[in-house]
């Protein structure tokens, strides 16, 4: 496994001192990193990606989630999420990242056939460009009631219907959401191709973001054991440097 983190702890704000934060979390033994564009930083891309590359890491981007709702039952924020997506595969691309992970939005006021339908729309706009750009465009699973793409049901669904469509599994997500971990793990093992690993509050209610592996409410680290000797990357994510290195410590001791 190569293990990642994204910068949320360095807080390099809209591309300010994001070059700074990937040296200093580089120097903490990270194989990986996960990058989250700035909604405010499409004209600056090609310069950031260009700076980026000469550091000859392995990246992933996170699609930014503010206000993007690819199920949405608005065609005009549907249509709009699906062309930030598709910057940010252009982005990915020239930084040679190999992955980018969306999240797949909301669902508005319990109408969930016409989110799935949405989704899957927006999915099939998404694809043909990813894999133009060589870039795998992945959906993470979800924790939430008004969240698609939680249960093992509907992930199950989305990606029969999609077969280019690969998976990021958030441990935390599906514990939270009251998922079998394992039933995720080997049902969709040749969908998923990129990990996100942070402790769990019970309540959905708690941002997952805070708590290390070290200090999760709900027992991760036996799961990670399953993954041990994949060739993928396992993304921390946590939003202080304390925890991370926490967390850190864990997945090294399991997965190294």
């Amino acid at each position: 496994m190569f293990i990642g983190t994204n910068l949320s702890a360095w807080k390099p704000g809209i591309n300010r001192n994001l070059l700074f934060a990937i040296q200093e979390a580089y120097k903490l033994g990270f194989d990986c990193f996960e990058l989250l564009p700035s909604v405010q930083s499409f004209k600056y891309y090609n310069v950031l990606a260009i700076k980026l590359k000469k550091f000859k890491f392995r990246y992933a981007v996170h699609s930014v989630w503010i206000d993007q709702n690819l199920a949405s039952i608005n065609s005009f924020s549907r249509k709009a999420a699906v062309q930030q997506v598709k910057k940010e595969i252009v982005f990915a691309k020239l930084l040679s990242a190999e992955i980018i992970v969306a999240h797949p939005g909301k669902i508005f006021k319990n109408q969930k056939n016409l989110a799935d339908k949405n989704l899957n729309q927006s999915i099939k706009e998404i694809l043909p460009f990813a894999k133009k750009h060589k870039v795998f465009f992945t959906l993470e699973n979800m924790l939430k009631e008004d969240h698609p793409f939680k249960t093992f049901e509907d992930v199950r669904q989305i990606l029969e219907q999609n077969p280019a469509l690969k998976m990021t599994f958030d441990f935390a997500h599906c514990a939270i959401a009251k998922q079998d971990i394992n039933k995720f793990l080997s049902g969709f093992k040749d969908r998923i191709v990129h990990y996100h690993a942070t402790g769990a509050y019970v309540s959905q209610k708690e941002d997952t973001h805070v708590l290390s592996l070290k200090t999760s409410k709900i027992p991760l680290n036996r799961y990670f054991k399953k993954i041990k000797n994949q060739k993928k990357m396992i993304i921390i994510e946590q939003n202080r440097i304390k925890q991370i290195l926490e967390s850190k410590q864990i997945l090294n001791k399991i997965l190294k």
